[in-house]
């Protein structure tokens, strides 16, 4: 019986990663630096510490990670002070028909509280949650399965009667390490086949779940 259902945020629920890759490139143009697009894919769903290493590691030691970490957030939060945040297909109606169902939710992303929760109360959905768990509750991030665990615990449930809702590569990992089934809808980063293989499902959109929440 499904009793929880975890879901990462940016590129699961919102369609926020097609904004965030843009505005680290421009944050970096505005340092001086060329950050490729391609180079922010990996990336995407990683921890803060994470991102910060491999910017060192490719751009060198004074890299202003800080400032273009502070300016990407400025950019993003600019956008969507004049737009609203785009959801992915399917989002809300899911989130609807779970709690329907009774089943418990719990949001488990990298991303730090305050930007979390600016964008998911914008987007009309922080509501629909029992648990919160952001990047900065955690000490590892994905691919590590930490920040799942947490929300596992915080819902009081069980991995076996829950299921993870990723989009990336690193999350649907650290969801499959957790012990959950691990639903994988790809957005921008398209997952390999032993990422795939450690999916319970692979979907094409949140929309296609809804039918089979019976079966979980």
């Amino acid at each position: 019986m499904l009793r929880c259902a975890i879901f990462d945020m940016d590129g699961t629920l919102l369609d926020t990663e097609r904004l965030s890759v843009p505005a680290w490139v421009q944050a970096g143009r505005e340092y001086g630096y060329t950050v490729p697009g391609d180079f922010m894919l990996p990336l995407l769903g990683s921890s803060t510490a994470h991102i910060c290493e491999t910017f060192l590691a490719a751009f060198g030691p004074d890299f202003p990670i800080e400032q273009v970490w502070k300016r990407r957030i400025q950019i993003t939060r600019d956008f969507y002070e004049r737009n609203p945040v785009p959801l992915k297909s399917g989002a809300r109606e899911l989130l609807a028909a779970l709690k329907d169902m009774g089943v418990k939710l719990a949001l488990a992303t990298s991303t730090h509280r305050e930007i979390a929760q600016l964008e998911m109360e914008k987007a009309q959905l922080w509501e629909y949650f029992d648990v919160t768990v952001t990047g900065d509750m955690v000490s590892a991030g994905k691919p590590d399965p930490e920040i799942f665990l947490l929300a596992l615990r915080l819902a009081d449930c069980g991995a076996r009667e829950s299921i993870v809702v990723e989009d990336s590569v690193n999350g649907t990992l650290a969801g499959a390490a957790s012990g959950c089934r691990t639903i994988l809808v790809p957005d921008l980063n398209r997952p390999d086949e032993a990422t795939r293989a450690k999916a319970y499902r692979v979907l094409h959109s949140l929309d296609e779940l809804i039918p089979l929440l019976p079966q979980l």
